[in-house]
Order: structure tokens, then sequence, then C-alpha cells
């Protein structure tokens, strides 16, 4: 009112009252600031209350109409809002209450967040979701890539090959077996464990390589094959050497399937001890042998074992294909 009845613009006025509460937002905080360094909460309506503000008038036309400036109103807060209780000693940075600090979860060791990770990869897998099964083992990679004294960077990526598969990712599958691949080249592990390794990514490679010069456009087809034959060249001289007989029969079986030879199918997949064999990828490619080559009976037998195997991450990836396959598991 003051201001109107000198003939202040009215922009002043508006740009003044906004000043005002301003004033009184940054009142407001300094109380809080000094409420934590004082025995007792310090308040607008604590001073109003106060004896020591009943005897200073002048103290309620300042607080009631806001505070000038900043540093008048830390100012009054401090040495207006009640003294601190008597024989209380003053309170310094080292006898501010504080409330206790929430105690952080203890960080799990790499191994155990690793075989969690894999346990929500397969409940994953198994309602459909590969790509959140891909993104929790994902997240591992990067520490599993400092451990070379142990397989698990190498297991990480093989698991991560047939989420890829199981996704209808043939691409993101084969980068994952050259990941599996440069693992297993830093890998410092013994020779002997690193040759059954070797085997795993030959084999995986063979396979993928395949898949993928089926699904290419058929003018690209050949070249392809010739890749995936030479990765399946590269895993059987070293399965001769390691004894690895059922996994050739598999993968010969394999290759017969996607030329779409029945009978060298069925020869291949009957090489292989199917009652022993708890391999569930195994057991998936010896049904499409023994399917192709006629054994429809071996080959439901087959699946029957797929269905009713134990539970790891493949099984789900393999029951999926097989409901593709119009062989779903029943309920």
């Amino acid at each position: 009112m003051l201001m109107l009845s000198v003939g202040a613009p009215p922009d002043l006025i508006v740009r003044s009252q906004r000043a005002s509460i301003d004033e009184v937002r940054h009142a407001e905080k300094c109380f809080g600031l000094a409420s934590r360094y004082r025995a007792h909460p310090a308040s607008r309506k604590r001073c109003r209350e106060s004896a020591d503000c009943g005897t200073a008038p002048w103290m309620h036309g300042f607080l009631n109409h806001g505070f000038r400036s900043t540093v008048a109103a830390a100012t009054l807060t401090l040495i207006a809002c009640g003294p601190a209780e008597q024989n209380s000693p003053p309170r310094t940075s080292s006898t501010i209450t504080r409330q206790p600090e929430k105690p952080s979860e203890p960080q799990l060791d790499l191994a155990t967040r690793n075989k969690n990770a894999y346990h929500a990869a397969t409940a994953a897998a198994d309602a459909g979701d590969f790509k959140k099964g891909i993104s929790l083992l994902e997240a591992l990679v990067p520490e599993a890539k400092e451990h070379t004294d142990d397989d698990m960077e190498f297991w990480i990526h093989n698991e991560l090959t047939w989420l890829h598969w199981a996704d209808g990712d043939l691409k993101g599958a084969l980068t994952e077996v050259d990941a599996a691949k440069g693992a297993l080249d830093r890998s410092a592990i013994d020779e002997p464990s690193k040759k059954k390794l070797k085997l795993h990514e030959l084999w995986d490679r063979a396979y993928v390589d395949l898949e993928i010069s089926i699904a290419a456009p058929p003018e690209n087809r050949s070249t392809l094959y010739s890749k995936a034959d030479d990765a399946r060249n590269e895993y059987q001289e070293l399965a001769l050497a390691e004894n690895d007989h059922d996994g050739m029969a598999v993968l010969e079986a394999f290759f017969a399937v996607r030329k779409n030879d029945g009978n060298h199918a069925k020869i291949a997949a009957k090489r292989v001890d199917i009652e022993n064999d708890a391999d569930l990828q195994d057991l998936y490619v010896l049904a499409l042998a023994l399917d192709l080559g006629g054994d429809l009976a071996a080959a439901q037998n087959a699946r029957a074992r797929i269905c009713s195997g134990h539970e790891y991450l493949m099984k789900p990836l393999i029951v999926h294909q097989l409901a593709r396959d119009r062989h779903a598991c029943a309920p």
C-alpha cells in the first residue's frame, strides 16, 4: 500500500511482492538450518511464543512482514528463536544427531551372481522371454573377462549362443561363438580343459554356421555351407583325438537332416546311445534325424525324454523349439 500511495508502477509492486515471498522462503530454510545446530527446533511460531520475542515487538513486525535479506534471516533465526537449553553444551558438527545409515547389502561374489543370473535366465527362457535371459547373462561378461583363471566367461558366451539361437538371432549366436573362442584363447586354464571347451566351441560353430547357410538366400548358400563344413571338419579332427564319438554322430546327423538325407540321418542317429544321452540338444537333433529317416517311434521317444528331462537352461530353449516344430510337450 505504501508503494501505491507514492505512485509506484504496477510491475514494480508485483516484483516487490515476489521478492518478499522469496525472502520468506529463504527465512524458512534458515530456520531449518538453525534447528540442526540448536537443542530445540527453531521456527517463527516458536519465536512468537517465546518470552524473549514477546519483549521485542519489533521482532514480530520483522517476522510477520518478511525478512529483508537472507543474512538478516539467518542472524535473527540464530539469536532470537530461543536460547539453547541451560547447561547444554554447544551443538557442534560432531554432536549433531544423525540418523544411522542403513547398512549396505553385502556384494555377492561373481560366482554366486553368475549362478543367480543363470537360474533367472532359465526362468525367463521358460516364459519365452529370451531377450531378458540374454540381458541377465550379458551383464556379467565384463567382470567375467577379468577372470582368465577359470572358464566362467566361456560358459556365459556358450549360454548366450543358444539364447540367441532360440530367439531366432543366428547372427547374434555366431557372435557369441566368436566371443567364446576369444575367452578360450585368453584363458589360463590347463590344456586338457581347454581342449574339452574347444570341442564345444567348434561344435556350436558348425551347427550355427549350417543354420545360417540354410537361412541364406539361395545364391549364398553354397559358400556358407562350405564354411559350416570347414567348421565341422575342424571339430571332427579334435573330436577323434578326444574320443567324442557321440558328438560327431549327432553333428553328422544334423548335417544330414539339413541336406534332407533321411537315411544318412537315421544311420548317424543310431550310432548314439539315446537312452544314456542326457544332453537335450543331442536328443532334439536325434529326434529330427529319426523322424526324417522314418523311425517315428524312436523320434517320439527322444522328444518324450526332452519333455521329462532335467531342468537347465537348454531345456526351455529346446521345448520352445519343439512347439515351433509342432511337437509341443504335453501340459
